[in-house]
């Protein structure tokens, strides 16, 4: 559930604000940057760097780059167009 602060910000985006949803699906970049297990897709010019313990299921379209750090085993890398997938 979205705290109030955040559905009085985005409520300038809807008609009123009981418009506004008051739940998300989504993570905080903190969690995201210090996964276990992580599956990534990017698309257009989108750039991540992660950092992944245990494994990594990684897809990248267009000019999309996704750079990664810690040990983890990759699942699945797949990079379409001039997009880029690799380890730092």
């Amino acid at each position: 559930m979205l705290d109030e602060s955040t559905i009085d910000a985005n409520a300038r985006f809807f008609a009123s604000r009981d418009d506004v949803p008051r739940y998300a699906v989504t993570m905080g970049m903190g969690e995201i940057m210090m996964a276990k297990r992580l599956l990534m897709i990017l698309s257009g010019a989108s750039k991540a760097e992660l950092n992944v313990t245990d494994s990594l299921w990684a897809q990248a379209n267009g000019a999309s780059k996704i750079e990664y750090q810690g040990n983890p085993s990759v699942q699945q890398s797949i990079s379409l167009g001039a997009s880029k997938i690799h380890r730092n």
